[in-house]
């Protein structure tokens, strides 16, 4: 009887069942524990939600550069649309090597806490991912806290491409994509006696580089022009001009068996694009036809 009293109690009382998880969008694994589910995956982040248990849990990847970067960035808090959080304390480090932060402010209106811990790669060498339980104040518990610090410290990272991603890379490595878009009108102008009084031009260029170094390094280029011009006695022209660079790392993973382009910038920020179709040596991204083409600025 004493034994299955033991049992029983062992049974009831013990600590939620953790499982291993394989992230869709991310290259990771992590550890979940019973009741937790995934609520919401995209490119880059997880939202994480329980039935009873108040608050989320978000894992979102980061390309943070050293503990400068990671230290610096978690000091700013959060500042979104209908969300601003401060941290409460400084950052510190944990014993594994994570730097963890406790934050307070406002999420929707409502007062609200928040921890999160930042997770570093050694696999990729540049980035991680930050884990961060937030919940409404009155509603948070040190059990949010010992999540993020768990969930965190679970992590597995993965290589980015895998065979199949690494066929689909040889295609574009050491090449340059190029995407091209202009658009041009005119309006004849008439005056008030219905003689011509001249007329307006309108003109704008796009062209956009996206240099694929074999090195792993990417710099994309983008050029923009518009002018407008007008002729006739009140005849006047004008011309603008932009041009910008963004340069970082590049990767082509495999997910759901679609290809997707990671770029990881300088300031830490990752974005991923997927690739929607190719043909006729033509990559098509976001709506908009890339062509394959030689690279003039790496190999």
């Amino acid at each position: 009887m004493r034994t299955l009293i033991i049992l029983v109690f062992l049974v009831c009382f013990s600590a939620p069942q953790w499982a291993q998880q394989r992230a869709q969008g991310m290259a990771i694994s992590y550890e979940l524990p019973q009741g937790w589910k995934v609520m919401q995956e995209e490119y880059g982040t997880l939202l994480l939600g329980h039935e009873t248990i108040p608050g989320f849990i978000l894992l979102q990847e980061h390309g943070y550069n050293g503990q400068d970067m990671v230290v610096a960035e978690m000091a700013e808090g959060v500042q979104e649309e209908g969300i601003l959080l401060s941290p409460t304390h400084g950052i510190r480090q944990l014993d594994n090597g994570d730097y963890f932060a406790e934050y307070q402010g406002q999420v929707q209106g409502q007062a609200a806490k928040a921890v999160a811990v930042t997770s570093m790669s050694k696999l990729w060498q540049i980035g991680g991912v930050m884990v961060m339980t937030m919940v409404n104040r009155d509603l948070f518990t040190p059990q949010h806290q010992e999540l993020a610090i768990r969930i965190a410290q679970s992590i597995q990272y993965h290589p980015f491409m895998d065979a199949q991603a690494q066929q689909w890379a040889q295609l574009v490595k050491g090449r340059m994509l190029v995407y091209l878009d202009s658009y041009s009108s005119s309006t004849t102008l008439s005056g008030s006696d219905g003689d011509y009084a001249g007329e307006n031009s309108v003109s704008m260029s796009t062209r956009e580089e996206v240099h694929l170094c074999s090195n792993g390094q990417f710099a994309i280029q983008n050029d923009s022009s518009s002018s407008l011009s007008m002729s006739g006695p009140m005849g006047m022209g004008n011309t603008d001009r932009d041009q910008s660079q963004n340069q970082g790392l590049w990767a082509l993973m495999n997910i759901n068996n679609t290809p997707v382009f990671r770029l990881l910038y300088t300031d830490g920020s990752v974005e991923y694009h997927a690739v929607e179709d190719y043909r006729e040596d033509k990559i098509y991204i976001g709506g908009k036809a890339y062509t394959i083409a030689a690279g003039n600025r790496c190999q």
